[in-house]
């Protein structure tokens, strides 16, 4: 990377984010600066440009198009070809150690690059690849951190929040279908463990628990219960989390959850 422009550039420092921005507010996304960052990502170094890519979606809402653009980016750049099927396979490790840091940053700068990770399809956007990267932030470690993203999706009142929020369950919901219980799972323990605050948050937990109920899948919920039967996180409720079920619905919808967890 010595013939790079950035080369003289102390990776994540103000001079390369402010060169990034010049060159995307320029020329978009077909610039050398992506090329750079994809290639760092690739090479192993998730840190330096998850500092990057916080860096420029704190700048504002474009901005954070282009980091989430980015993002997105990095699961075929750093694909690698299965050795069965022969088909390369998106690299959500990656990704999620990336976004994790971007965590670690200030939530608010990956919770504004998400809803670019998705993928705008006719009937609507698919959370596929970014309820991936969720779990694999599960599988790498980094559960609370995945779990500080759901919860500031669930939180988010902005009116893009509004729109992005109930593709939280969604993301949980998809985790199970692709046979991530464990990971789906994980993120509600985490919701349900006490906090630094010492209290857990049955809230954001049960309001979840409900979306995944109107959207018809009291299975994921049920799933998701008999998860936490299991292992229990410390001073666990089952009582408490589907009496917040009700309160952030209707009681009828934990009903259904018992019924599926029955069935």
């Amino acid at each position: 990377m010595a013939d790079h422009p950035f080369a003289d550039f102390e990776v994540g420092n103000e001079g390369l984010v402010a060169t990034c921005l010049e060159e995307l507010r320029a020329d978009g996304m077909d610039c050398a600066s992506v090329e750079l960052l994809l290639r760092m990502a690739k090479e192993g170094e998730q840190d330096e440009v998850a500092d990057v890519l916080g860096s420029i979606a704190k700048q504002g809402n474009q901005e954070a198009q282009w980091s989430g653009e980015i993002l997105k980016m990095v699961l075929t750049a750093s694909a690698e070809r299965n050795s069965r099927s022969g088909r390369a396979e998106p690299d959500y490790g990656t990704a999620a150690t990336i976004l994790a840091c971007v965590v670690d940053q200030g939530v608010e700068n990956a919770l504004s690059m998400a809803p670019h990770v998705l993928v705008y399809k006719q009937q609507g956007p698919d959370c596929y690849d970014l309820s991936l990267v969720l779990g694999y932030m599960v599988k790498i470690g980094k559960a609370k951190h995945a779990t500080q993203l759901i919860r500031a999706i669930c939180a988010d009142d902005t009116p893009q929040g509004q729109s992005f929020k109930s593709l939280a369950p969604c993301m949980l919901g998809t985790l199970i279908d692709w046979q991530h219980l464990d990971w789906a799972s994980e993120v509600v323990r985490q919701l349900c463990t006490p906090s630094g605050t010492g209290q857990p948050d049955y809230a954001c937990a049960g309001w979840i628990l409900a979306q995944c109920v109107f959207f018809s899948r009291p299975d994921w919920a049920a799933g998701i219960c008999h998860a936490l039967a299991h292992a229990p996180p410390a001073a666990y409720s089952q009582e408490r989390l589907l009496h917040s079920v009700a309160a952030a619905s209707d009681p009828s919808f934990a009903q259904h959850i018992m019924h599926a967890m029955r069935g």
